[in-house]
C-alpha cells in the first residue's frame, strides 16, 4: 500500500509525505478519501473540521487530480505519525490522482507552518506525475 514516504523539513518541525497505491479497483473514490482525511482533524473547540476541508480539481496532463487541504487539530488515523496524540495547528496537503485501474494517493501531514512553507514543493511533486507508456 505505502509505496514511498518522505520527511519534509520546515519551520514548524518535520512533516511527512506518503504515497499510497492499493491495487486495481482498491482504495476507494477521491471524495470519500478526502472526507475521511478531514475526519482526522477537528477545530480548536473540538468540533469536526467541516469547512476546514478545501478541495479543488486540477488536471496534470490528462490525469484528473483532486487536491485536498485540511487544517486544525490532527487526531491521527491508522498508522499516523502522531502515535494517537492530538496535534494542534496541523495541516494535511493531499492529492488523489486517477490511475487507469485505481487511484494514487499523495498525503503530506505535519505542522501547518512547515506545510505552508512547503506547499509549492508538494504541488510541484503532484504536477510532476505522468502516465508511463
Amino acid at each position: 500500500m505505502r509505496r514511498t514516504q518522505y520527511r519534509i523539513p520546515g519551520p514548524g518541525g518535520p512533516a511527512e509525505c506518503a504515497v499510497f497505491y492499493f491495487g486495481p479497483g482498491q482504495g476507494g473514490d477521491a471524495k470519500a478519501n478526502a472526507d475521511r482525511w478531514a475526519s482526522q482533524f477537528h477545530r480548536a473547540d473540538g468540533g469536526p473540521a467541516g469547512e476546514a476541508l478545501k478541495t479543488r480539481e486540477v488536471k496534470v496532463g490528462d490525469i484528473p487530480v483532486l487536491m485536498v487541504e485540511v487544517t486544525g487539530t490532527y487526531v491521527g488515523g491508522m498508522g499516523s505519525a502522531t502515535g494517537g496524540s492530538e496535534r494542534p495547528n496541523y495541516m494535511l496537503l493531499g492529492a488523489i490522482a486517477k490511475g487507469p485501474d485505481a487511484n494514487w494517493f499523495f498525503r503530506a501531514t505535519g505542522p501547518r507552518a512547515t506545510l505552508d512553507a512547503q506547499r509549492a514543493a508538494f504541488e510541484g511533486l503532484v504536477r510532476s506525475i505522468k502516465r508511463t507508456p
